[in-house]
């Protein structure tokens, strides 16, 4: 069966953005999912999403339930088109401490699910956006991508089946979803735990054995005995700009660029291919730590790079740094992570201009420790970053599987009465 979208649609209305600060007499806290946050809250990171303050009378409206679709209405540009959609489950609601609204370049959908499943209707959606069924739905204006959503009430069909079908390609593809969002946890949690060993090592000065050390002046403050105060010139044996790459689909290499860094993580997932050779110094290898250094909003992030060893690269708005010492990668990473906001203070030039030089990058002054606390504080993260790259392998696995099979099961191509999960999902990955 075949509906118009609009015909099963219960609710629908637009977000809201609030204030920063709150009206003490009137206003109500609530978390905001923008378009931008869509992909990231898809696998359970909620990092990003602000906590803004709206009028109660808004909020009543406006508050996310389970079972609700967020849809991105408004903000797309050339290569990014709107469209894009989350499903609320009560599991996501319950992670936030505040109600849940979307912003206001987004929609809340409520489906009505005397009508229709509320989860399958999501995943046509999602494949919607992928086969591009959604585009003739997109206007462009002034460089941002809106979309024309009463025509898309009135004019996109839905392919209904039994309901019991609904049921069974929602639960397989979600039974995924949460597979990767259980991984992405795990990672969250290992990273935290590495953060959390780095404050207390070289922050608080609290590593193995602090007791029978010294603390002596140094130009940062007081230090340990034996660690040294140091440029980052003076203990990297690479620092340099990415290449200005000549972009081919085909390409050998992968390019990385400032989207592909974010929360100290560096993806491949945005690179781009390029088919020219790269010098030595250009070729990124795992533990390089990425710094972006083009720009607004996005100058100073730091990722540390722990992907192939072979075929990436950066473009001219990264630059690369490598420690000298490899018993002082895990340290160096971690240091220069810790060091984003003042890489982020470090600018300069004008409005949309900026860029942070490579000379500042070279004299950012960070206290060295000794080469064993060094070694034993790799010796303890070390594992926790090679599990993380273990979870991160099997979530990209995960997600081109769950990809291959949203077409199918949506369109009926594969029988889900009878379907046996990880006897389709080993067959995805492996064809």
């Amino acid at each position: 069966m075949t509906v118009r979208f609009g015909g099963i649609v219960s609710h629908h209305i637009g977000g809201g953005w609030g204030t920063e600060t709150p009206n003490p007499t009137s206003d109500t806290p609530a978390y905001v999912i923008r378009g931008t946050d869509i992909p990231r809250v898809a696998v359970g990171d909620l990092r990003s999403v602000p906590l803004r303050f709206h009028k109660s009378s808004n909020l009543a409206s406006r508050s996310l339930q389970a079972g609700d679709i967020v849809f991105e209405v408004s903000g797309g540009s050339k290569g990014q088109p709107v469209g894009r959609a989350l499903y609320v489950t009560d599991e996501l609601l319950a992670r936030f401490d505040h109600p849940v609204m979307c912003a206001s370049f987004c929609k809340l959908v409520r489906i009505d699910p005397e009508l229709a499943v509320p989860a399958y209707v999501f995943r046509d959606l999602q494949l919607g956006y992928r086969d591009g069924r959604l585009e003739s739905f997109q206007v462009q204006s002034t460089g941002i991508t809106n979309f024309k959503w009463k025509p898309f009430l009135e004019h996109f069909d839905v392919s209904l089946p039994p309901v019991g079908i609904q049921r069974r390609v929602a639960e397989v593809l979600t039974s995924m979803d949460d597979l990767i969002e259980k991984n992405w946890r795990r990672i969250e949690v290992l990273e935290e735990m590495a953060r959390a060993i780095y404050r207390e090592w070289f922050v608080k000065l609290r590593f193995p054995g602090h007791q029978d050390v010294p603390i002596v002046d140094s130009p940062l403050g007081p230090v340990p005995e034996g660690w040294q105060v140091c440029q980052l010139g003076d203990i990297s044996s690479v620092l340099a700009r990415g290449i200005a790459p000549k972009y081919s689909e085909d390409g050998e290499w992968r390019v990385i660029n400032q989207r592909c860094i974010r929360d100290g993580r560096v993806t491949l997932d945005l690179a781009r291919r390029h088919g020219r050779g790269v010098a030595g110094a250009k070729q990124v290898r795992p533990g390089d730590v990425l710094i972006n250094s083009t720009g607004v909003g996005t100058l100073g992030r730091v990722g540390v790079y722990r992907g192939p060893r072979e075929g990436v690269t950066v473009d001219s708005h990264v630059t690369i740094c490598r420690a000298t010492d490899e018993a002082y990668v895990c340290w160096y990473g971690m240091s220069l992570m810790s060091e984003q906001p003042t890489l982020e203070r470090l600018g300069t030039g004008a409005t949309g201009q900026t860029e942070l030089r490579r000379s500042d990058v070279e004299q950012l002054s960070l206290a060295q420790p000794s080469r064993p606390v060094a070694q034993a504080f790799a010796e303890l993260i070390d594992p926790m970053h090679k599990t993380g790259n273990i979870l991160a392998g099997q979530i990209s696995a995960l997600s081109a599987a769950r990809d291959l099979l949203l077409p199918k099961l949506v369109t009926g191509q594969i029988d889900v009465s009878g379907l046996d999960l990880d006897a389709v999902v080993a067959k995805e990955v492996v064809g």
